[in-house]
């Protein structure tokens, strides 16, 4: 949740995705895209709906599986919704992703917000419910094994990340980590 308020930590990209120069994570790692399969680079640069890309490479339907679902107090005493879910295939099984989000619910519509609540929507929903203009920020992207335990998914410590931020009205509404297992991308 670190990123949600901090205003200062922009996007990490140029405006196409492309970047000759390694990346240097906020931990101090050093991630070499040209070193990366091509599905990790889509996945850690694209910043639209990872399910309808996992969808088209890997030719099946993604279920989103909620993992947990708990409320938190921001810094200045916002309600905070954190979201884990999974990301599995449905003919395969496969588990091609693990994602945690932080929601502030205080800059979301109280309807949007009991539906997002009761774990019947997901937040691609919520999203398209709200109908105004987003930009999105990829502020961070790494090793999972280089995190705090506690931010690493369980079967999740040989993956590779990314954090990004998705802004409504000026200001940054959620937080969103992606973890994928980099030998599922060989």
């Amino acid at each position: 949740m670190k990123y949600l308020f901090d205003g200062q930590r922009g996007s990490i990209f140029v405006s196409n995705g492309y970047s000759e120069q390694p990346i240097t994570s906020y931990a101090g790692t050093v991630i070499d895209l040209s070193k990366l399969s091509a599905w990790l680079r889509i996945l850690l640069v694209t910043d639209g709906t990872v399910t309808k890309t996992l969808e088209a490479m890997f030719w099946e339907p993604i279920q989103i599986e909620l993992v947990k679902q708990d409320y938190l107090s921001g810094p200045g005493g916002e309600e905070l919704l954190e979201r884990d879910v999974t990301l599995i295939g449905v003919n395969t099984g496969t588990q091609y992703a693990y994602a945690r989000s932080y929601l502030n619910t205080n800059l979301m519509p109280d309807n949007l917000v009991a539906a997002l609540k009761s774990g019947e929507r997901g937040i691609g929903w919520l999203l398209r419910q709200m109908s105004t203009e987003q930009y999105r920020d990829i502020v961070e992207i790494g090793y999972s094994n280089t995190l705090a335990k506690r931010d690493v998914p369980t079967g999740y410590e040989s993956a590779i990340f990314r954090t990004y931020c998705i802004n409504v009205g000026g200001r940054r509404l959620m937080q969103i980590s992606e973890h994928f297992p980099v030998d599922l991308y060989l």
